[in-house]
């Protein structure tokens, strides 16, 4: 799978906790694209996202060699 079809890959796809998985939906990120665009500190501002979810989530985007805090251009 290349770059872009990882990036639009629904975050609903990732084999994810239900605890991380409800974050996620509560802060209304659909898409990897999205999750990327989006840095720790933001990530941990969010109502119930605790270190547990976001060491979960950059596991998974390293294993896709990604990471928070990433930049596009359009």
């Amino acid at each position: 799978m290349d770059r872009k079809e990882l990036l639009n890959m629904r975050v609903d796809e990732l084999e994810l906790t239900v605890r991380t998985s409800s974050c996620l939906q509560n802060t209304r990120i659909e898409r990897i694209g999205d999750l990327v665009r989006h840095t720790e500190a933001e990530l941990l501002k969010t109502k119930a996202f605790d270190r547990k979810a976001l060491v979960e989530l950059k596991t998974l985007l390293m294993d896709m060699d990604l990471c928070l805090g990433m930049t596009f251009e359009d």
